[in-house]
C-alpha cells in the first residue's frame, strides 16, 4: 500500500515505519525535519513531505494518491481549552477531511486512554469493583488531552459514515521501547532513565506498590498498526496494551539486581484488596488479530539500555 504517516520521526511513528516497510509498503512520512533520522530518510521506499499540523496544504499534497493515512504526531501542550482545540483537535478533523477529498480508503487514529483519564483517580471508581475499561466504556476525560482524544475519536469516525473511508482507532497506554533504529527516538518519558541514574548512584527510591501500568513495548503496537492497516475492518476501537501489569517498583528491582546497585527502594502504599482497581480491555487485539503481549521480555531490554546509557554520565 501507499501510506501517508505522521509522527514517523518521532518514537511511536518510527516504530510503525519500520514494520511497515517490513511488510513492503510504501511510506510518505509529514515530518518537520526530515533528515531528523538519516538511517530512516536513506530508505528507497520511503519519501518526505516537509512541514507540521498545521500545514493544511502539505497534508493535502501527501495525501494524494495514498491507500491509507496513519496519524500519529501529536501537537499538544496542557494549556487552555481552546489552545488545544487549536492545536490539537482542528489539524487532525482538517486531516479527515483531506483524506476523504483525496480518496484515501483508511486512516487510523492514535488516541490515548486518557479519553477515559477520569478514571485514573481511584476516588472516580467504585472501591468495591474491579473495572474493566472496554472500547464500549463512555468517554470520560478530565484532561483537555483527554477531550481532544475523545473529540478526534468522534470526528474521524463521522467521516466513515458520511464517506467510504474507513476509520479505525488505536488508544495506547504507556509506550516504551529503544530505538528502532541509529538516530531513532525512545519514549519522551523520562521515568525509565531518571530511575536508571538513582540506582546507578545507589540513591534511595520511594514507590508505592500500586504505581504500575500495562506497558507496551513500541515493537508489539507496531504490529497491531500493521495488522489494522492490512484488514478490512471499519469503526474498530483497539486499546493498546499488554495484557499484564507491572509495576514501577518492579521495574526497580530489576534495575537493582542487574546493576548490583545498593539503592535501598521503600515500597509505600496499601497491599491489594482484590477490589477497586482498573485495567484496559485487549480482548479486541486478540479476537481480531491473535495478538497478546507480555511486557516483561522487552521491559528487561529497556532496562539494560537505560542502565547501559545512564553509566555513561554517572
Amino acid at each position: 500500500m501507499e501510506i501517508f504517516l505522521t509522527g514517523g520521526t518521532g518514537f511511536i511513528g518510527s516504530h510503525v515505519a519500520v514494520e511497515l516497510l517490513k511488510r513492503g509498503h510504501r511510506i510518505t512520512i509529514l515530518a518537520r525535519n526530515p533528515d531528523k533520522i538519516p538511517l530512516l530518510r536513506a530508505e528507497k521506499n520511503i519519501g518526505f513531505v516537509k512541514g507540521n499540523l498545521a500545514d493544511v496544504q502539505a497534508i493535502r499534497e501527501g495525501l494524494q494518491g495514498k491507500d491509507a493515512c496513519i496519524h500519529i504526531a501529536l501537537n499538544y501542550q496542557e494549556q487552555r481549552g481552546w489552545q488545544t482545540i487549536l492545536d490539537d483537535t482542528v489539524p487532525t478533523v482538517s486531516m479527515g477531511a483531506a483524506a476523504v477529498e483525496a480518496g484515501v480508503g483508511r486512516f487510523i487514529y492514535t488516541s490515548s486512554t486518557s479519553v477515559n483519564d477520569n478514571l485514573y483517580n481511584p476516588a472516580n471508581r467504585d472501591p468495591e469493583q474491579t473495572l474493566l475499561v472496554t472500547p464500549a466504556y463512555a468517554h470520560s476525560p478530565a484532561t483537555f488531552y483527554g477531550a481532544s482524544k475523545a473529540a478526534c475519536e468522534n470526528y474521524l469516525l463521522s467521516f466513515s459514515y458520511q464517506s467510504k473511508m474507513k476509520v479505525n482507532v488505536i488508544r495506547p497506554g504507556y509506550v516504551f521501547g529503544n530505538p528502532v533504529i541509529e538516530g531513532a527516538p525512545t519514549q519522551g518519558d523520562t521515568r525509565f532513565r531518571d530511575l536508571a541514574r538513582a540506582v546507578l548512584a545507589d540513591q534511595p527510591i520511594s514507590l508505592d506498590r500500586n504505581d504500575g501500568t500495562q506497558f507496551i513495548w513500541a515493537g508489539d503496537i507496531a504490529k497491531i498498526y500493521a495488522d489494522l492497516l492490512e484488514s478490512d475492518l471499519n469503526r474498530k476501537i483497539y486499546y493498546a496494551l499488554s495484557g499484564n501489569v507491572v509495576t514501577w517498583a518492579e521495574i526497580v528491582k530489576e534495575m537493582i539486581a542487574r546493576s548490583g546497585s545498593k539503592t535501598q527502594l521503600q515500597i509505600t502504599g496499601e497491599e491489594p484488596t482484590g477490589k477497586g482497581g482498573m485495567s484496559w480491555g485487549v480482548e479486541g487485539i486478540k479476537n481480531d488479530f491473535g495478538l497478546a503481549f507480555n511486557s516483561w521480555k522487552p521491559l528487561r531490554s529497556h532496562i539494560e539500555y537505560w542502565l547501559k546509557q545512564c553509566a555513561k554520565v554517572v
